[in-house]
């Protein structure tokens, strides 16, 4: 399998390293379970004979403990298994000096592909990031780890150790509960659309926060199931995974999965969705990614009781 060139810039450090992947992983102290895993799960020659990668390995200490806290890797279903090992090999060289880094967060999209464990065609991704002059990844669930120990060179990419596992984008209803976004989960239960969105296929999601809800309770609470389908609808763009790399600075429109056309822009520093500013971008989930807004999407001008169009 040949993986695509995702980050020009980055670079191996130094020259070319003479070492395979299986040797760099044997001569590590704290990789050898992992090591076994990957030749059990006959995971090993393809992420060798892979180009430029980037490989988030768990350590020993990392797997002893996901098997503590109850997912043991070597005797859980070897498509499971295979599924997580997938989601820490990424796609592309992103070694700690990457000035790519330094300037934005950058996404790294893992060899993980439908249907196990992900809807995203192209890959869930995983978040890099330098934090405090550090290394970190960012997984689903807005999970944050340092990296260990970094850059660890082979013949087709690099190694970054770390001491804990990632987490698989989970699906909306986990990733509103766990992000404090009740009050427009509510909403998408009271609509009866739970089940049509936890399905979507590379979508993006804009999730209000609670203190945007509230602010439009007195419109909601009036509205049928139908009509709140409609408002749940406008925060949905189909078959478009948008991370903020995609919004311009010149304004990009897109057409939600109600037909309401909204506009993302930059203002200031900060970036809109029609009037509503992003709060928290890149929230990796099932099916796509979502961002937090602080405020409800609806027809452009319409305000208060008018929360959706007179022809929803």
């Amino acid at each position: 399998m040949r993986l695509r060139f995702i980050v020009p810039t980055a670079v191996l450090l130094g020259s070319a390293s003479a070492k395979s992947l299986s040797q760099a992983l044997v001569g590590h102290g704290s990789l050898s379970m992992l090591h076994s895993l990957l030749k059990d799960l006959s995971l090993l020659e393809r992420f060798e004979t892979a180009e430029r990668s980037t490989f988030l390995a768990m350590t020993d200490d990392a797997l002893v403990g996901l098997a503590n806290w109850g997912l043991n890797m070597s005797t859980i279903d070897p498509m499971l298994a295979r599924a997580i090992l997938e989601y820490h090999f990424l796609e592309g060289v992103f070694t700690s000096s990457d000035p790519s880094l330094k300037a934005d967060v950058q996404l790294a999209h893992s060899v993980l592909r439908p249907p196990v464990l992900t809807n995203v065609t192209d890959g869930p991704v995983v978040k890099l990031a330098i934090i405090d002059g550090s290394l970190c990844a960012e997984s689903g669930i807005q999970k944050v780890m340092h990296i260990n120990e970094s850059d660890i060179a082979h013949d087709n990419g690099v190694i970054h150790t770390i001491d804990s596992n990632l987490v698989l984008p989970h699906n909306i209803s986990e990733t509103t509960n766990l992000g404090n976004l009740h009050k427009f989960w509510e909403i998408i239960e009271r609509s009866k659309t739970r089940e049509s969105l936890e399905a979507m296929k590379d979508a993006t999601v804009f999730l209000p926060d609670d203190i945007a809800v509230r602010q439009w309770s007195s419109a909601l609470e009036s509205l049928t199931p139908e009509q709140l389908a409609t408002v749940v609808a406008n925060h949905a763009v189909p078959n478009r995974v948008l991370y903020h790399s995609a919004f311009s600075a010149k304004g990009n429109e897109y057409m939600t999965l109600s037909g309401l056309k909204i506009t993302v822009r930059h203002s200031r520093g900060n970036v809109f969705v029609n009037e509503a500013k992003i709060l928290k971008q890149d929230v990796l989930i099932f099916g796509g990614v979502a961002h937090i807004l602080d405020g409800v999407l609806a027809p452009l001008g319409h305000r208060g009781k008018s929360i959706i169009s007179k022809t929803a």
